[in-house]
Formats: structure tokens, C-alpha cells, sequence
């Protein structure tokens, strides 16, 4: 068993990936830029067989060819309904085999949502969610389709309710945000978590008073990389999640020159730190606590399990630097 799991370059957003050895896809949020679109990168890669992201990948496609000839996603989650989380919907929702695991929303949980857009993107983002809430009715009529799960890989997930997120308070961009699905993966021996742009505040509850904190600190505890919440952002770095999740490192989908972003991820105890050997025939090698789009592009890390059973990782960047 073998999977290749991306962090994709889209500038001030987020989208994921797990590409599994049966061909299928899972997505974790589909955030894109007007340079990038993940669902045409991933149609890319399947068309060509070259599973090596390129920096400069253009978004234009062949004529006559379809992106579904290439693409099939089989699971896809969004973690929070802001445009920089969903906005390749209007593409991606073809080649969604699937139901989306989304937040429990209800009607003030749109209305925050769209209050913290731009008016200028409030259309763009209002269709993306009609379309995503459109969709999800049409799957529940086809009912549960029973598929193979491949060995040794699996996704779970908890979610944080708008209710308690009005609750915790602050502006309608922060409810939007800690009213999310946090997913950990579990492939070929690593654990990956994917917490959203929940905030600080929001996880000194859900690890610390929360009915459910024992539940949420198995979910987060103890995994290989997590993926930075917020981007990497001031408002979610959490003490209390690091001291949780002892990750060997952190990843962030971070756009140049964000005034908001933490450095505490490459100071931070809880980071162990990743050794990356700097190519054949060179004894040096490079030791990173944090690895970022902004300064290494898309990041891939293909997860493997040698002979003996022990997992192993084989790191990419498309810009060739950590």
C-alpha cells in the first residue's frame, strides 16, 4: 500500500489531497487562486502519470478533453464555508463521487459566512455553497453507496457546532471559522491532521472544558505532520493543540508576504522536526520544523511502508526547496 498526500500552492487558501494506489482521490477543502485551480493540477497528474506537482502548471486544459476522464474523488471534506476553502467547487463537483462531510450549519452559520466575505466575491462564494448544499441532497437520495476501503489508510473526523462557536464569540469571521470539521488521516503508518482555520480560543475549549475533550484529544494527539490551522495564522496558533499533537513537523498554505502568520511553528518544543536529506551523493542535509508554500510550492509527500512494515516518506517540493 502507497498514497501520495499535497499541499497545494494556492496562495492565501487552502486545499489538500490523498491520492490512494486504486487511482481515487480524497480532498480536504478546495480553496484555488486565479492561477491555480487543484482540480485541473490533479486531472493533470492523472493524465500524464507524473505525480510531481509543477510550480508553473498552467490551468489551461486540452480542448475536447474532459477533466473526468482523469479525475475521480471518492471523499471530500470541507472544513468551514469561507470562498479561500471552497471556491474549485464549481469544478471539482464533477468528479465528486461522493456526499461532502461539511459543517452542521444552520441559517445564522450562512449568515456569518457571507458576512465575512468581500462584496465583490459574496455572489462567487453564496453559488459555491448552493452548490455544495445542492449536491449533498442529490447524494442522500442516491443513499450509501458501500465502496472497499483500501488497507491501511482512513479518515476521521469531529466537528465544532455553530452553536458553541457563537458561544466562544468574536466577529462573524471568527464564528465562520471555529464552527469546523477537523480530520485526521491515518495512511501507510502516518498520521496527518487537517484542522481548518479553527482559533485559539476555540481549541482551549474543545481540549480543555468540552464535554467531548477526551474525544477531541485522541483526534488530535499525537500525529506525524499537522497542517497549520489558519494558515499559519497569529489567531490559531494554540499551545494547548501543539502540546497535543507533537508534530515531527507542520505545514502551512501560506501566500507571500502575510503580516498574520506565526512564526511559533519553527520555535515551538512540541515541533520534533523533520531531517530532509539534500539529495544522492551529498552527506548534508536540511533539519525544518516548518514547511511552507509560500517558500517551497506545492508540497507532496509520498507515504510508504518499507519491508519491515515501518512507514516511510518520501518529501517533494516544486520548487525544489524546504
Amino acid at each position: 500500500m502507497s498514497a501520495r498526500f499535497y499541499l497545494f500552492n494556492v496562495g492565501h487558501g487552502q486545499c489538500a489531497a490523498l491520492r490512494l494506489s486504486t487511482g481515487e482521490w480524497w480532498v480536504f477543502d478546495m480553496g484555488c487562486s486565479p492561477g491555480l485551480s487543484p482540480t485541473r493540477l490533479m486531472a493533470h497528474m492523472e493524465a500524464s502519470g507524473d505525480f510531481s506537482p509543477p510550480d508553473d502548471f498552467s490551468n489551461r486544459w486540452p480542448r475536447g478533453l474532459s477533466l473526468g476522464d482523469h479525475l475521480r474523488i471518492t471523499k471530500c471534506v470541507v472544513s468551514h464555508w469561507h470562498g479561500d476553502h471552497l471556491l474549485d467547487w464549481h469544478r471539482m463537483h464533477r468528479h465528486c463521487d461522493c456526499a461532502v462531510e461539511t459543517v452542521d450549519w444552520d441559517d445564522d452559520y450562512v449568515d456569518d459566512a457571507l458576512d465575512s466575505v468581500e462584496d465583490s466575491r459574496r455572489l462567487e462564494v453564496l453559488g459555491a455553497l448552493q452548490g455544495l448544499v445542492d449536491h449533498n441532497a442529490v447524494q442522500s437520495r442516491r443513499g450509501v453507496r458501500l465502496r472497499v476501503r483500501p488497507p491501511d489508510v482512513s479518515v476521521t473526523t469531529m466537528r465544532s457546532s455553530p452553536a458553541r462557536a457563537r458561544i466562544l464569540g468574536g466577529s462573524s469571521n471568527s464564528r465562520t471559522n471555529n464552527a469546523g470539521v477537523v480530520a485526521r488521516v491515518d495512511c501507510c503508518g502516518t498520521s496527518i491532521l487537517l484542522p481548518g482555520d479553527i482559533e485559539s480560543n476555540a481549541w482551549d475549549h474543545l481540549l480543555g472544558r468540552s464535554q467531548r475533550r477526551e474525544e477531541w484529544a485522541h483526534l488530535v494527539g499525537d500525529v506525524d505532520i499537522l497542517v497549520a490551522p489558519h494558515h499559519g495564522h497569529k489567531s490559531s496558533f494554540s499551545s494547548v493543540l501543539m502540546e497535543a499533537a507533537r508534530p515531527s513537523v507542520v505545514l502551512a498554505s501560506i501566500r507571500a508576504r502575510d503580516e498574520h502568520r506565526a512564526s511559533q511553528y519553527s520555535k515551538s518544543e512540541h515541533v520534533k522536526s523533520l531531517r530532509i536529506d539534500n539529495g544522492p551523493g551529498r552527506l548534508d542535509h536540511t533539519v525544518v520544523k516548518c514547511v511552507t508554500t509560500r517558500r517551497s510550492g506545492h508540497i507532496g509527500i509520498q507515504l510508504l511502508r518499507d519491508g519491515a512494515g515501518s512507514p516511510r516518506r518520501v518529501w517533494s517540493t516544486s520548487k525544489e526547496t524546504f
